[in-house]
């Protein structure tokens, strides 16, 4: 089955910021249900992962969306974590819902932040949403800035230094030692610091601690494995680049 790549498609979200996807698609112009990636890493850099290959998900009969979070990569705005992911991602589910090569039904795969996207974005219901499937991630972000309350220097440093700010090896690992550094070269990292997790800042952030109905992870696994097709992939495909 030959593959249509379509790299750096724009949409709006609902605050008219404009976000930029990469689509992989069947090139057979049919609907398929769709496989939603929303990174702050750099879509282009994301794929092909083990657990998220665009062309593994197309050769079983899926499309394959890969979208950067809004202050990322092509994307316009400001990223602040765990802040606009419910919203944003509800807008970016609608969207990949209501193209022609989707046939309504997403769901939603991704490591670490990916993952936190996710739970984010289940919160919100979006009734396109059909299955998650967060990879070595939490829906209690606290988890992720502190252990037994003593805040995660060297995790949250490396995350915010290395990945956000893009610093040298050598900043990042002198900001694993030293609270000031690292604050000097990511300075939002001061507010994670400065907010015990029990705060009204971390709450807010926090899936669980906002919401008590979500579905357990098993069955939301459970429904993604549902959606499956049965077919196996062919064994020869070409790739058609559009602009």
């Amino acid at each position: 089955m030959s593959i249509i790549l379509q790299q750096d498609v724009p949409f709006q979200l609902r605050d008219g910021t404009r976000c930029v996807a990469e689509v992989w698609l069947p090139d057979d112009g049919v609907p398929h249900p769709a496989v939603l990636m929303r990174t702050p890493y750099f879509k282009e850099q994301r794929t092909p992962l083990a657990h998220a290959d665009p062309r593994k998900a197309v050769a079983r009969g899926y499309s394959m969306v890969i979208v950067d979070h809004r202050g990322r990569g092509g994307s316009e705005g400001a990223f602040d974590p765990f802040v606009d992911d419910e919203q944003d991602g509800v807008d970016t589910v609608a969207w990949v819902a209501d193209q022609e090569w989707c046939d309504g039904r997403v769901v939603m795969v991704g490591t670490s932040y990916e993952g936190v996207a996710q739970w984010m974005t289940a919160a919100g219901h979006p009734p396109a949403l059909r299955a998650i499937a967060p990879t070595l991630s939490s829906d209690d972000n606290i988890d992720i800035a502190f252990s037994n309350r003593v805040p995660e220097l060297a995790t949250t440093a490396i995350w915010h230094v290395a990945v956000l700010s893009g610093a040298m090896l050598d900043d990042t690992l002198a900001a694993t030692r030293d609270v000031e550094a690292a604050i000097t070269l990511a300075p939002r990292l001061a507010q994670w610091l400065g907010q015990p997790p029990d705060s009204e800042y971390w709450s807010s952030r926090s899936v669980v601690r906002r919401r008590s109905d979500m579905t357990a992870p098993a069955l939301i696994v459970a429904e993604l494995v549902r959606l499956l097709p049965a077919s196996k992939p062919p064994r020869s495909r070409t790739l058609r680049r559009q602009p």
